[in-house]
C-alpha cells in the first residue's frame, strides 16, 4: 500500500520562504521609521523636585515639586522656577543663575530678572545631563548687591 501524500503546494512555490522574508522587511523599514522620528533618542532625565538657594544669605532656601515631565538627555529647556520671597519685601534683582546638580547647566534666560513679589517665576533655561538622571534639581541664584 502506497502512503496517503498530502499535497503543499506552498512548498511548491516557496511561498514560506517569501512570507519570512516579507515579514524582516516589514520590521526593518518600521524600526528605520521609529528612528528617523526620534523615537531612540537616548536616555531620560525626571526632575523631582527643584531646590532654590540665593547667594544672598538673607533669603532662605527653598524646594519644591516638580515632577511635571520627563526630558531627553542633552535637550535644553525653559523652566519657569517659582519664587518664594520668605518675608524680604523688597524687590530681587536676579543677575545670574548656576546649576549646583553635576550634569547640568543653567542661565537666565534673559540678562536679569527683577522680582517684585512672591509667587512670580524666574525663567531659567536648562541643559540636561547627556547620562540618565531622576533627583533633584539644584540651582543657585546670583543677586545683585
Amino acid at each position: 500500500m502506497k502512503p496517503l501524500e498530502v499535497e503543499r503546494p506552498w512548498i511548491k512555490r516557496k511561498l514560506g520562504l517569501k512570507m519570512l522574508g516579507s515579514v524582516i522587511v516589514v520590521f526593518i523599514i518600521t524600526f528605520a521609521i521609529l528612528a528617523l522620528f526620534g523615537f531612540y533618542d537616548g536616555g531620560t532625565i525626571n526632575v523631582q523636585s527643584i531646590n532654590v538657594s540665593f547667594s544672598d544669605q538673607k533669603i532662605k532656601t527653598y524646594s519644591y515639586a516638580y515632577g511635571k515631565e520627563t526630558f531627553s538627555t542633552g535637550k535644553k529647556i525653559v523652566m519657569n522656577i517659582q519664587f518664594n520671597d520668605n518675608g524680604i519685601n523688597s524687590t530681587v534683582d536676579i543677575t545670574g543663575v548656576k546649576s549646583m546638580t553635576s550634569g547640568f547647566s543653567a542661565t537666565l534666560d534673559k540678562p536679569s530678572v527683577q522680582i517684585l513679589k512672591s509667587g512670580e517665576t524666574i525663567p531659567v533655561v536648562v541643559t540636561m545631563p547627556a547620562q540618565n538622571y531622576a533627583g533633584n534639581l539644584s540651582l543657585e541664584f546670583i543677586i545683585s548687591s
